[in-house]
């Protein structure tokens, strides 16, 4: 058996296998509002095993995606994970403490509010039709989360094989390895679907077809908005290759399923077709961000600085400083994004051949998602999933050590994922926190750093040449053109 066929094994192993196990559904340490929690409603553990299996376990936005599936079959649903608008109030009734029966199926956005694009209510039914038992709908829908991001490994896999042969055997390493360090978060939420839109757009640009790149482009736009941040890199290897005919199709196919999408989102919602966009721009700096981990270790100094608040489905900021840091973040999101898209320009433009493009436009597009994560005013647990299959890819193509930085911030983000919840139910029950707070501010501190030494190896590091044929005269010809395109790469 192959190296690489041992790999997948190991790859199936982990997605299928050790992502599947976890302890059993308790009492959430998130508060269903803004209330702090109390001691007794803070989950026991008696080993440290059980901890471990209690965070794989824990899936408050799978029960979010299990109510909103709910609603929409006409089920009953936990009443504080669906905020129900006028509409919705006069169509359902409360049955018990937290339950609340619809007499109708109801309809998203017009009958209840949903924070995420409309997309995404997708894979989130799709478990919901086979089951209405949350276990069994958690245990769906991450074998659902498996599937895609499986998916969209073999597709980094195959893209990187075309762009160098022989280096898919790389990229299966680094997606097992950059999965293993972001832990089951990664599988928790609909993000895989996310990253599989992101390379299977990057191996529609590489194996020539528009119209995939096109379509993919507009389901990652229409599952998350974030992939829209790709739209000029891809526009400029259209126009870099003078491909008109390309551009057409890869424009078209991406307005006309995107056309489709937002007409049937505007025809749903109907008047409240702006609440979505309006909660996004009201809700305030997130405490897991890297302005959220510098007051955090301001706290300790300061400790008026910060007071951590449950709002908008996460823990943000209270701060006389969050205003300034809210919009501050804002500014230098855009402004590092406008930065990465005129190095990728340059790149793009000056590049040999369409192997050197295409590895500019996979290092710019990882790039900006570095940015709009570190630099923005939220952050989550599982947005460095989008960079597995990614990453994987650009890491395979880099002849330096960028992949181990990638791996490195992944494996900061569980330990913050983990502390996070522990640090909060200690503030929230009043006991002693100072101390681990700190330890999560540097944990946010580090996979920020980490995260753009990523970023800057990848842009610095010289990428894998292309094996030279034989004979003396075609070698020296071809050496001579990869050091031309190696030295393109290096800033």
């Amino acid at each position: 058996m192959s190296a690489r066929s041992w790999l997948w094994i190991c790859w199936f192993a982990l997605a299928f296998g050790a992502m599947n196990v976890y302890g059993p559904s308790e009492v959430e340490y998130s508060p269903p509002g803004d209330q702090p929690l109390s001691v007794d409603q803070r989950p026991q553990h008696r080993t440290t095993l059980g901890g471990i299996l209690y965070v794989q376990r824990e899936g408050e936005d799978v029960d979010l995606y299990f109510s909103y599936a709910n609603a929409l079959l006409g089920r009953p649903f936990v009443a504080k994970y669906v905020r129900l608008t006028d509409e919705g109030k006069s169509a359902a009734e409360k049955v018990a403490a937290d339950v609340v029966l619809p007499t109708r199926p109801l309809w998203p956005w017009r009958d209840f509010l949903v924070e995420y694009p409309p997309a995404m209510l997708v894979p989130a039914l799709i478990p919901a039709l086979w089951t209405s038992n949350v276990d069994v709908y958690f245990l769906l829908f991450s074998l659902e989360m498996e599937a895609m991001l499986t998916f969209a490994v073999f597709l980094a896999v195959s893209t990187a094989d075309a762009l160098t042969p022989g280096s898919g055997r790389r990229a299966i390493a680094q997606c097992i390895l950059l999965t293993a360090a972001l832990g089951g978060v990664a599988v928790r939420r609909y993000d895989p679907c996310v990253a599989l839109a992101i390379v299977a757009a990057i191996h529609g640009m590489t194996t020539r077809r528009p119209i995939l790149a096109g379509v993919s482009l507009a389901i990652g736009v229409a599952l998350k908005f974030v992939p829209l941040l790709m739209t000029p890199i891809v526009f400029l290897w259209y126009a870099a290759r003078r491909d008109w005919r390309g551009l057409r199709f890869c424009a078209g196919a991406a307005a006309l399923c995107l056309s489709a999408t937002g007409l049937t989102y505007v025809v749903i919602a109907g008047p409240r077709s702006l609440d979505l966009f309006a909660y996004h721009a009201d809700r305030p700096l997130q405490l897991e961000t890297t302005y959220g981990a510098v007051l955090m270790l301001l706290k300790q100094i300061f400790p008026g600085v910060l007071s951590p608040k449950y709002s908008f489905g996460s823990y943000n900021v209270v701060s006389s400083a969050e205003p300034l840091l809210r919009h501050g973040a804002e500014f230098l999101e855009i402004g590092a994004i406008l930065v990465i898209y005129s190095i990728a320009y340059r790149r793009i433009r000056d590049a040999v051949d369409d192997r050197s493009r295409i590895i500019a436009v996979v290092f710019a597009t990882s790039a900006c998602l570095v940015a709009f994560m570190t630099l923005g005013k939220v952050f989550s647990a599982q947005y460095p999933t989008w960079l597995v299959p990614l990453g994987a890819v650009a890491s395979a193509s880099s002849a330096g050590g960028a992949r181990w930085r990638l791996a490195i911030a992944n494996a900061f983000t569980q330990l913050e994922y983990t502390s996070l919840e522990e640090c909060m139910a200690q503030y929230f029950a009043g006991a002693s926190y100072g101390l681990m707070m700190s330890v999560l501010g540097l944990l946010i501190v580090g996979r920020t750093f980490a995260l753009w030494r990523w970023v800057f190896k990848l842009f610095a590091d010289p990428v894998i040449l292309l094996p030279t044929p034989a004979g003396p005269a075609t070698t020296d010809v071809r050496q001579a053109s990869q050091r031309e395109s190696a030295a393109g790469h290096t800033v």
